[in-house]
């Protein structure tokens, strides 16, 4: 039903990936992006030989709680621990990094007021955040983790019950776009590497158009 109407989902750069070429505000970046996230990660490897605890990657995924709608019933969110891997969340620390260098127009300080077309913050409750676009690069560049999270958002949506909507929604034949998928036939609409440095705080918002959203919090 989904592959019919959306398409497969890795249609927007499995072509760039194959080919290795990634061109971008007219500008050849394949190689660029490859070499810098290929040294940084040695780099790094290098300086934290001795203090690096990599015993982290084997920890399980634990749920940690559910919040659910007190109107509906339903979950709403799912916190799990141990969601990525920590050496995958230097790669993409990594990855973002490299964006910034040779991409700078993949990045911005994004004021709220100004998504909500407000003509201006004074007292800057609404805050912001500062974005570096991933996609498509982590999918062509870091595919392992796109995997880990596909596979980190099934257990969420196992542990949500959302399983039992979508079963719901195959059964009424409600319409692709109306309907709650399964993961699996879900690809990446956006993905953010988020700083808040240029902002005191985020404010409250509603991140539509996705159908499941996954932050992943490193500290």
């Amino acid at each position: 039903m989904y592959l019919d109407e959306f398409g497969k989902r890795d249609r927007f750069w499995i072509d760039q990936a194959k080919e290795k070429t990634l061109v971008i505000d007219g500008v050849e970046q394949y190689q660029n992006i490859e070499n810098c996230l290929s040294v940084n990660l040695v780099k790094h490897n290098a300086n934290n030989e001795h203090t690096e605890d990599y015993n982290d990657n084997e920890k399980e995924r634990e749920i940690e709680k559910r919040l659910v709608d007190s109107k509906t019933g339903t979950v709403f969110l799912v916190e799990m621990r141990n969601a990525i891997k920590k050496e995958h969340a230097i790669s993409v620390q990594i990855l973002a990094m490299c964006i910034r260098e040779h991409v700078p127009s993949l990045t911005e300080s994004r004021a709220l007021y100004k998504e909500f077309d407000f003509d201006q913050d004074d007292e800057d409750t609404l805050g912001g955040n500062t974005p570096t676009f991933l996609a498509p690069m982590i999918s062509i560049f870091l595919p392992e983790i796109v995997q880990e999270m596909q596979r980190t958002l099934e257990i969420a949506y196992e542990a949500a019950g959302w399983v039992a909507l979508t079963i719901k929604d195959e059964l009424l034949h409600t319409e692709p776009r109306q309907a709650q998928p399964s993961p699996k036939d879900v690809g990446i609409r956006t993905s953010e590497h988020l700083t808040y440095k240029d902002f005191p705080s985020l404010g409250s918002h509603n991140d539509g158009a996705s159908c499941y959203t996954t932050r992943g919090i490193n500290n």
